[in-house]
């Protein structure tokens, strides 16, 4: 399964996680998608350490979400770059 983790960037679900399906911004993607339910997890560990690169967790979702920003542009630019040699 092509399972990734994320956090959500919306108002209302901030910072909630989930999962999705890691080619989410490719066009082979899955579809699928889930909410991560804290109270029926079997993760018995510590969270990541962010701080290894010098960074906050804040800071790396920030990164992560510009990363997301970018390539949503350039899937857009691409659709539109094929559409125009289409015609």
């Amino acid at each position: 399964m092509c399972l990734t983790d994320g956090h959500a960037t919306t108002v209302k679900n901030k910072g909630r996680l989930f999962w999705r399906c890691r080619n989410w911004a490719s066009n082979s993607h899955c579809n699928f998608f889930e909410w991560f339910n804290e109270e029926e997890s079997k993760f018995e560990g510590n969270a990541p350490d962010f701080q290894d690169s010098g960074r906050t967790r804040a800071e790396e979702d920030e990164v992560c979400l510009e990363k997301e920003k970018t390539i949503l542009e350039l899937i857009k630019k691409n659709e539109k770059l094929k559409a125009k040699l289409q015609e």
